[in-house]
């Protein structure tokens, strides 16, 4: 999986490992995946519930990549990084 350029931009030089962690915590939970859906109409649940062929074709036209790269955006500008003090 390709991370963006904007969402690498973003993490601290040694913190991809800590990144990739907290990525793989909240592709796995309902409250961030549900947020995410709220905010950009996108079910992530639906990669899960494709037919054997869907994920094939998503896998080869490279759509699978493109919408985890579209989350881990979401997810560097939504749940990671310093709050501001705004």
């Amino acid at each position: 999986m390709d991370i963006s350029v904007y969402s690498m931009t973003k993490i601290p030089f040694g913190n991809q490992e800590a990144f990739f962690s907290f990525a793989v915590y909240a592709i796995d939970k309902s409250e961030i995946i549900n947020q995410y859906k709220d905010e950009t109409g996108v079910d992530l649940n639906d990669l899960v519930t494709r037919t054997a062929l869907d994920k094939v074709i998503d896998e080869s036209t490279g759509y699978t990549n493109e919408l985890m790269s579209k989350f881990l955006d979401w997810l560097v500008i939504n749940h990671w990084g310093e709050e501001d003090d705004d």
